[in-house]
């Protein structure tokens, strides 16, 4: 970069920029799903949007999951313009819906499945029953081999 363009830039810099008073901040519409921030996870976004839609079928902590119907994703997609959430999105949101200890548990023998709506649509089986606790007993297994934070391995 020149002198000249230096010189340019630097009276540039000087002149009075077109700002908002100190003491009005810049009003941010936060209702508008586009002006959210960038940094949330999209699944995340996708699971809260779950939640206030069909909160009978997705409830918020610290209540209990429910076990969700067989092929309630096909259900799901359907709602996915309407929920303003992408079909991949809502694919992974009833992943990590549908993973962990929380969801786990709630599948014991017999428990009622149900629907987007709250509906009872079926019941657990005993096999998926066991499974579930298969998946609970390994991610504890990891949790214990795991070394925690800090830990030294000399």
């Amino acid at each position: 970069m020149g002198l000249e363009q230096l010189a340019a830039l630097k009276a540039e810099l000087r002149k009075p920029t077109e700002t908002l008073p100190i003491s009005q901040p810049a009003q941010v519409d936060a209702s508008s799903p586009n002006k959210q921030s960038r940094s949330v996870d999209p699944v995340l976004q996708a699971i809260a949007a779950l939640q206030k839609r069909f909160p009978k079928a997705f409830p918020r902590k610290p209540a209990p999951k429910l076990p969700l119907k067989v092929g309630i994703l096909a259900d799901v997609l359907v709602h996915a313009a309407a929920l303003g959430v992408s079909e991949g999105d809502l694919r992974k949101a009833l992943k990590v819906w549908c993973s962990g200890s929380r969801y786990w548990t709630s599948l014991a023998e017999d428990a009622a499945r149900v629907d987007l709506h709250g509906e009872g649509s079926g019941l657990v089986s005993r096999d998926e029953a066991s499974r579930a606790l298969k998946m609970e007993a390994n991610r504890l297994a990891k949790a214990r081999t795991k070394p925690s934070v800090g830990q030294t391995n000399s």
